[in-house]
């Protein structure tokens, strides 16, 4: 199924064929996110991480100079 994502002449459905079968056979972490998973952070904040379960670890945050 890989092999026919770069050999398929219709890459677009040999993709779409291989995420579904991803999105039933991986663990919920894996499965694409909508897109309220995108952030913007500012440049003047450190300390913040991103992680697939999209908690937020204010207590790290910290202002940069």
């Amino acid at each position: 199924m890989i092999a026919a994502t770069h050999t398929a002449t219709n890459a677009q459905g040999a993709l779409d064929a291989y995420q579904n079968f991803m999105d039933k056979t991986l663990p919920v972490i894996y499965q694409p996110y909508p897109d309220y998973s995108i952030s913007a952070i500012s440049g003047k904040l450190g300390g913040v991480t991103q992680n697939p379960y999209l908690n937020l670890a204010p207590e790290t945050w910290y202002f940069k100079k």
